[in-house]
Order: C-alpha cells, then sequence, then structure tokens
C-alpha cells in the first residue's frame, strides 16, 4: 500500500465510525449497521468527484485536431520508443510523450500538436518542424 491509499482507507474508516455512532445514538445498533457502510460510500463518491473534477481541469488527451474526440474518445494502440500510441475515433494516429502530443504525420515522422503548461492544461505546441521517429532497436 501507499501513502495515499493508508490515508484513504484511514478517512473511510474515520468516517464509517462517525457516521455509525452518530445514526447509534438516533437508532440504536441499527445505526451502526447503517452508518458504517454509508460512511463508506460517503468516501467513495468523495473520491470519485475529485477525480472527475481532475478530469475536467486537466484532461489526459487533448481534443483530436478535427475537434470532435474528447479525452475519452482515444483508443490506445501501442507503446513505442517515440512514446504512447493513440487513436481518436476520427481515424487519426497521436503519440504522447511527457507531456507532448504529436499527430501522427507517417509512421517515421511526428507534427508537434499541443503539450501540457505548468498548470497541466494543454495548449498549442508552438514548434512547427516535424519530428523524425526513433527506429526501434532489434
Amino acid at each position: 500500500m501507499n501513502l495515499f491509499e493508508v490515508l484513504t482507507f484511514f478517512v473511510a474508516c474515520f468516517l464509517a465510525f462517525v457516521f455509525g455512532s452518530m445514526l447509534s445514538v438516533k437508532i440504536g445498533l441499527a445505526g451502526w449497521l447503517l452508518g458504517i457502510p454509508l460512511g463508506f460510500l460517503v468516501m467513495m463518491l468523495a473520491i470519485n468527484g475529485l477525480r472527475k473534477l481532475l478530469d475536467i481541469s486537466s484532461p489526459l488527451r487533448p481534443k483530436c485536431t478535427n475537434g470532435k474526440c474528447d479525452a475519452e474518445d482515444y483508443r490506445f494502440e501501442k507503446r513505442t520508443p517515440a512514446g504512447v500510441v493513440f487513436v481518436c475515433q476520427c481515424g487519426k494516429r497521436y503519440v504522447l510523450k511527457r507531456g507532448r502530443f504529436f499527430e501522427m504525420v507517417s509512421e517515421t515522422e511526428l507534427r508537434p500538436y499541443m503539450k501540457k503548461n505548468w498548470w497541466g492544461k494543454w495548449q498549442p505546441d508552438k514548434q512547427s518542424e516535424i519530428v523524425s521517429v526513433p527506429k526501434p532497436s532489434e
């Protein structure tokens, strides 16, 4: 377990205890039986809400060059020395490497498309030259 998982577990247990003890005052033993699952449910909903908020504010992938596909519309294709290759629903192929998103012009050429700024937001990559893909070592 990493530190985040341990802290999440302890907060979930704390919430389960708080909800269980609050409800047990009102309805007795049934309060514990309802409050403990309710505490864990509240924790899961909070984590899910935070994850969605982070996803909205800083998506993993930008919109495609056609402007039709969002971050969740990409399909993983393969991992290469150039980076991770994704295909959008429009059929265009992209490479993600170290916070930069490249459009695949061909198997050996990448065109800079977007990059993440300091805040994790996608912005246009001003670099205009086409990057050649390194050959895989065999």
